[in-house]
């Protein structure tokens, strides 16, 4: 007689996930209710137990059962203390931007008036680095940047961290703030807001354009940005396809993906209440992947190779033209060229995140 192992916990959830449709059934949530209670209580130290916790978190969210999960708000942190790890920490976002914006760098190097269009500028933190960055520029005469931004809470912080250092440059500083979703905003409109006296226009957009809802919207923004004839247009994405609309793939996908964006963070130089903080905030995206209806979501990421190929058909050309010196001895994750087309950012066999340069 053969007795039957214990699942290991994506097994197990796996298991429920397969049974969806039957979330009211009693038998099925005592289940679901089962392996919360396992996974919380040492979720704090097992990174796939709170990846798991998170995920039946949003799938109660779906189902209309969560009361919000008060033992997950233990591991909030401040939002102030996020952001600097995000940027000064998680290498994922800490490089993404420094090889972008080294590469912007390099293309308005010998440009007198440059302008960049930065979709979801959010408080700025990525441009102020890169006008630190231009200091020592002395062919530059002028930089406008136009920050394209939903969030006017955000937009208004940007607007005062720019206020502060507009004059520390030799070169003249301005910040053009426009509080508009991008598939929002007019091409007329936008046209009105960039300077025609300029010899450089960039666009750059690191993690907003998956918000977009439609693909029709997101064609429309491309061709929108492809008529200005840009000298560059840079593209960070997250490397999954949260696009899909089959709950069951989705899901798969989703894990894989933490999975792996959880493995990284256990890996950083911080202590266990920063990294399980951090883990809360990507709970976020989990919670809009999979706890959301498909035409309520918000976080519908696409792979790499989509945005390529919206990017060609538009009229684009892809070069992952990046300088190997930035990234060739970063620690904890490893990233490398991916088909001359994009910079992949990789744990293990994973890609998580992509970089991408496009040109006319």
């Amino acid at each position: 007689m053969q007795t039957a192992t214990t699942p290991n916990i994506y097994d197990a959830l796996e298991m429920i996930i397969k049974r969806s449709t039957e979330f009211q059934n009693e038998t099925v949530r005592l289940e679901l209710d089962t392996l919360l209670d396992y996974c919380q209580r040492d979720m704090s130290d097992d990174s796939e137990k709170f990846l798991t916790t998170l995920i039946i978190n949003a799938l109660k969210e779906q189902n209309g059962h969560s009361d919000g999960n008060l033992y997950l708000k233990q591991f909030e942190i401040p939002q102030i203390e996020l952001f600097s790890i995000l940027i000064d920490k998680f290498p994922f976002v800490k490089y993404s931007q420094q090889v972008v914006n080294y590469s912007i760098c390099e293309t308005i190097a010998d440009k007198e008036r440059a302008v960049i269009v930065d979709i979801g500028v959010g408080l700025g933190i990525q441009m102020l680095n890169l006008v630190e960055s231009l200091k020592e520029n002395k062919t530059l005469k002028k930089l406008t940047i136009i920050g394209v931004e939903p969030s006017d809470g955000a937009l208004n912080k940007a607007v005062e961290s720019f206020e502060v250092v507009k004059n520390n440059y030799s070169f003249e500083l301005e910040f053009i703030p426009v509080n508009k979703l991008i598939e929002d905003l007019s091409f007329d409109t936008l046209k009105s807001h960039i300077p025609r006296n300029r010899d450089c226009l960039i666009f750059n957009e690191s993690l907003a354009l998956h918000h977009i809802q439609s693909l029709n919207e997101r064609y429309k923004v491309l061709v929108d940005i492809r008529i200005f004839k840009p000298d560059a247009f840079f593209l960070v994405e997250p490397n999954v396809n949260h696009y899909e609309p089959e709950f069951y793939f989705r899901f798969q996908n989703c894990y894989r993906h933490f999975f792996n964006v959880f493995e990284v963070i256990d890996k950083l130089d911080i202590g266990k209440k920063e990294k399980n903080g951090l883990k809360l905030f990507f709970g976020r995206e989990i919670s809009d992947i999979l706890g959301k209806d498909n035409d309520e979501r918000y976080e519908k990421h696409e792979p790499a190779y989509r945005w390529i190929e919206k990017l060609q058909v538009v009229g684009f050309k892809t070069k992952a033209d990046f300088d190997e010196d930035l990234y060739r001895n970063v620690k904890i994750i490893n990233i490398k060229q991916m088909s001359d087309e994009y910079l992949a950012f990789n744990n293990k066999y994973e890609t998580v995140l992509a970089v991408i340069k496009a040109t006319i």
